[in-house]
């Protein structure tokens, strides 16, 4: 049975199990077996202040927090050194040659060959082992984005064509292997034939010339003009 005598009943406050009551005061605080604290008891005593930090320790603090930032930056690799061409080497165009051919119906091709002299001295340094060779053609009466077939040299290669700037038909070719140096040595002979349309080439064929330029890592370039091309008639020798 409830008590009377003053105070309100334990009952009033609170529920089973420590549950509050609406209606129960907010400041009380309540055990948790749900049992009130008697009104005489003693405040919780108030937390007591963090000790201050030492200069020293202040320090410390800042250097194990503060982040760490790592720049990483690529290191340029060294670059190859640059090969000049030597003074004393020189390209020199020797046998050029360059005709209209004949095929079935007429004039269908310009056919050409050529070497390439190395002059200088015997004991020069690095020796001439690549040459890059360029054939630029009026494009008139040559087939359109054909490139040259090659029909001799084997150690050429190439013939892609190309469009220079200012609308010349330009013809590629590479030379692979080392050249003795002096009169008695040249390249191997380039032969080539770059096909033509026979409604242009005939039945009189445009005049045309043509110009040469080679060029080597290790010698002086060379350029040459090949002239006319030549026409000759059915029945004559190949200008060779």
């Amino acid at each position: 049975m409830e008590r009377q005598n003053g105070r309100r009943s334990r009952g009033q406050y609170v529920a089973a199990r420590g549950k509050i009551e609406p209606n129960a005061p907010t400041a009380r605080l309540i055990r948790t077996i749900g049992h009130p604290l008697p009104d005489d008891a003693p405040p919780a005593p108030a937390p007591s202040p963090a000790p201050a930090l030492s200069r020293r320790q202040l320090l410390a603090t800042a250097a194990w927090s503060s982040p760490v930032i790592i720049l990483a930056t690529a290191t340029p690799a060294t670059a190859a050194p640059v090969q000049s061409p030597s003074p004393d080497l020189a390209l020199t165009f020797t046998n050029l040659s360059g005709y209209y051919s004949w095929g079935a119906t007429g004039r269908d091709a310009i056919t050409g060959n050529l070497n390439i002299l190395v002059s200088g001295p015997q004991d020069s340094s690095p020796p001439v082992s690549s040459i890059t060779l360029q054939l630029s053609f009026d494009p008139l009466g040559l087939t359109s984005e054909s490139g040259a077939v090659l029909t001799g040299g084997p150690q050429w290669t190439g013939g892609t064509r190309t469009t220079s700037s200012s609308g010349q038909a330009v013809y590629t070719f590479l030379w692979t292997d080392p050249v003795g140096i002096g009169a008695n040595y040249s390249t191997g002979v380039l032969t080539f034939r770059i096909p033509g349309d026979t409604a242009v080439l005939n039945p009189t064929p445009p005049a045309k010339s043509w110009q040469g330029l080679a060029t080597s890592p290790t010698a002086q370039s060379a350029t040459a003009v090949g002239g006319t091309i030549a026409t000759p008639a059915r029945d004559e020798p190949t200008p060779f």
